[in-house]
């Protein structure tokens, strides 16, 4: 199962929490890693959980165009529950943003490990990119395996193929009265906007990120 790491929009019973144990979480490669630096985020969509240290080992990282890619054509919804998930960095840098505008306030939009005590938005929705069939069982490494998923659902599946957690956790789908979202976007926008602003350095992966996102002609139009 990969990361954008943990994310979903939905209700703590939307996912059968209450009545299933909650997983022991890996540790994150990437934005998970670290704070600061290049190492901190080198992969900050797609992650591993639950799979053998073999198989973490063994897979290639996703490229971050691909990740940008699997994330607009799934509009930013898990494709398990349904919830919208949410970009890390956006939250990383809505941080940093706004301890400059209030210095003193304590915040809690971003933390390394998505720690519910120190970033609780981040601890059900970031995004993550699973594998559809996971790649510890030959699945396929592009992006036709790849989905969108929060980081509820991306932890609870861990190495099980898609149908197998469906089938056996049967998540509360979220289903929205007026139909659903066709313009949410993680905050990507929020990043977008950050980035081109912020004070500081941008960290190799922020670039990146950045780079990718305005690729798309929709974001580059509106530079």
């Amino acid at each position: 199962m990969l990361f954008a790491s943990r994310g979903g929009v939905h209700t703590i019973t939307c996912c059968g929490r209450g009545h299933v144990p909650r997983p022991t979480r890996c540790s994150l490669t990437g934005v998970r890693a670290g704070l600061g630096g290049p190492a901190a985020e080198a992969q900050v969509v797609s992650e591993t959980r639950g799979e053998s240290d073999l198989a973490k080992s063994s897979r290639k990282s996703i490229p971050i165009p691909v990740q940008v890619e699997v994330l607009y054509r799934d509009q930013w919804l898990c494709t398990m529950c349904r919830r919208p998930v949410v970009f890390p960095l956006a939250m990383k840098l809505l941080e940093e943003s706004t301890a400059r505008a209030l210095p003193g306030v304590v915040l809690a939009y971003w933390n390394p490990q998505w720690r519910r005590d120190a970033a609780p938005l981040l601890d059900e929705l970031a995004a993550c990119i699973d594998h559809v069939v996971a790649y510890s069982k030959s699945g396929e490494h592009t992006a036709v395996n790849f989905a969108t998923a929060c980081a509820r659902c991306n932890q609870r599946k861990s190495a099980r193929d898609r149908d197998a957690f469906l089938a056996e956790m049967q998540p509360w789908e979220v289903k929205g009265k007026h139909g659903e979202p066709t313009s949410w976007d993680g905050f990507a926008a929020v990043f977008i906007s950050l980035a081109r602003q912020l004070p500081r350095e941008l960290t190799a992966t922020e670039r990146a990120w950045l780079k990718a996102f305005e690729s798309r002609a929709d974001v580059g139009q509106a530079r």
